[in-house]
Parts: structure tokens; C-alpha cells; sequence
């Protein structure tokens, strides 16, 4: 679930309900099979010692004024949303939520 306490340290201005209608989206296709959404960029990440399926965060990466894929992803294991996560380097990431 969505912390909205560390969300708002991420993302002061852009509202709750927009980043849960695009979890939602991406959870319901995540059901479908990876294909479906290869417009946010699914891949496998590996965050202390667990495997999660990492998406762009299109919402908060354009909030962030990013270029190109940007640097936020939405991590979910299985079809459960995870949290929000920064990528720090390659395949390196931080939680945020």
C-alpha cells in the first residue's frame, strides 16, 4: 500500500489518487503477463535479497521533470504493489515509500 506520509516528501504537489490510479493500472496488467505493459519498462530487480517486477513511475517521474524513462520505479511482488523506489545507478536502488 502507498504510504502518503513519505509520498508527499517524494512528490509535495501531485496527488495521491493519480499515483494509485497508475499502480492500479499496472497491477491489473501485471495479471495479464509483462507483455501487456511493455510501455513502463518491466523489469526484474533484486532489493535485500527479494525479487520485485520494477515499472516507471510515469506520473511521478513527469512530476519530477525527468527525461526519457526517468529514475522512479514501482515495485511489486507478484501483482502486490511494493513501494516506490529510486534508481540510484544501474540496478542499484533506494525505497522511498
Amino acid at each position: 500500500m502507498i504510504n502518503p506520509k513519505k509520498l508527499r516528501k517524494v512528490a509535495k504537489h501531485l496527488g495521491l489518487e493519480v499515483v494509485i490510479g497508475e499502480v492500479n493500472g499496472i497491477a491489473q496488467h501485471l495479471l495479464g503477463g509483462l507483455d501487456s505493459i511493455m510501455g513502463y519498462h518491466p523489469h526484474l530487480v533484486k532489493m535485500n535479497g527479494k525479487r520485485y517486477t520494477a515499472c516507471d513511475a510515469k506520473v511521478v517521474n513527469r512530476y519530477h521533470k525527468q527525461n526519457g524513462r526517468g529514475k522512479y520505479r514501482h515495485l511489486f511482488d507478484g501483482d502486490v504493489y511494493a513501494g516506490l523506489a529510486m534508481e540510484l545507478d544501474r540496478g542499484t536502488y533506494r525505497w522511498l515509500t
